[in-house]
């Protein structure tokens, strides 16, 4: 306790310097926090991987975005320990108006095989397959746009999304 004002007064002896040491020393604490959560993130990321799944995207897309062809999917079925091949692309637009925006997957049937994990009922997904326009919502999304099973709603989205040029995409 009788050193305590001796060191008060040696910090104040030269405020600029104890001001700088002082910032230097929480930034360096700062950095070391935010390494650490890095660390342990990318820990949760790998931990979590699952290492019979790969997925595929390719680095500099040709544009418009056409993807993968699917006759490459076929290649790779061909590959040993290969079990299933799936496509999927998203696709970003608006059901009313530019404020109401929407996105959707589109998939491939291979997706069915390729991600078992997914929660969805093999009567689910033959009811998605069962038309070109089919799609899947959840409930919680269903319930707030007022769909029913059956009903046919559009989604606008940017030019270049259609082959044909069009911005308007009917889904069930």
């Amino acid at each position: 306790m009788k050193s305590l004002l001796l060191v008060w007064a040696a910090l104040w002896r030269k405020p600029a310097a104890t001001l700088l040491i002082c910032a230097a020393t929480t930034a360096a604490f700062t950095l070391f926090g935010v390494m650490v959560g890095l660390f342990h993130t990318r820990q949760q990321f790998i931990d979590s991987a699952r290492m019979d799944q790969i997925f595929v995207n390719m680095r500099y897309p040709d544009s418009p975005y056409t993807g993968f062809p699917l006759a490459v999917g076929d290649e790779i079925t061909q590959i040993r320990g290969v079990a299933a091949v799936g496509a999927f692309k998203w696709l970003g637009g608006y059901r009313r108006g530019p404020k109401d925006e929407i996105g959707i997957f589109a998939v491939s049937e291979g997706m069915r095989h390729a991600r078992p994990d997914e929660p969805i009922t093999p009567r689910q997904w033959d009811l998605l397959f069962s038309t070109p326009d089919g799609v899947l919502v959840t409930r919680g999304l269903a319930k707030r746009l007022d769909l029913r099973e059956g009903d046919t709603f559009p989604i606008t989205t940017g030019p270049g999304t259609r082959a044909d040029g069009g911005t308007t995409t009917l889904t069930r």
